[in-house]
């Protein structure tokens, strides 16, 4: 939680023991934790392309105050995106960021873990999908990647 100084009008919401159901579409899905520390969870699986990248059942740390999903580096070297190059209107891989989970075919390294990447191929990045908890979860690449103007 944070003030709102900035008088941008921006305002946040804290609920404690409930949920709100004007704030989602759907269901929630509850994953139990494996470990209290760092909120760890088990993830079944991490697909991309139909293909799985990830080698069996994983933990990993969900984190709200951080804007990056990492993986294991051999997870990493099995996914390449093609058609990443780079122009005057970027897009960081930054909300859900892939700092070193993806290989970027053609893009320019931004900063450690940060590729930049040409606007017109945002639909062309494939769809991540993550199996929590038996569901699958899927982040199209607009998930995954913002624009930096």
């Amino acid at each position: 939680m944070a003030s709102n100084n900035s008088g941008s009008g921006v305002v946040g919401e804290l609920t404690i023991c409930g949920t709100d159901p004007a704030h989602y579409k759907g269901s929630i899905e509850w994953v139990p934790l494996v470990a209290e520390t760092y909120w760890t969870i088990s993830v079944g699986s991490v697909y991309v392309r139909g293909a799985t990248i990830t080698n069996g059942t994983q933990n990993a740390i969900v984190d709200t105050s951080t804007s990056f999903i990492i993986g294991p580096t051999d997870a990493v070297q099995k996914v390449t995106f093609s058609g990443a190059k780079l122009c005057s209107c970027l897009h960081l891989l930054s909300h859900f960021q892939l700092q070193n989970m993806f290989s970027l075919s053609g893009a320019t390294k931004a900063a450690e873990g940060i590729y930049q990447i040409e606007c017109s191929n945002i639909s062309k990045l494939p769809a991540v999908i993550f199996t929590l908890g038996g569901h699958d979860f899927t982040l199209r690449g607009s998930d995954y990647v913002i624009q930096v103007l």
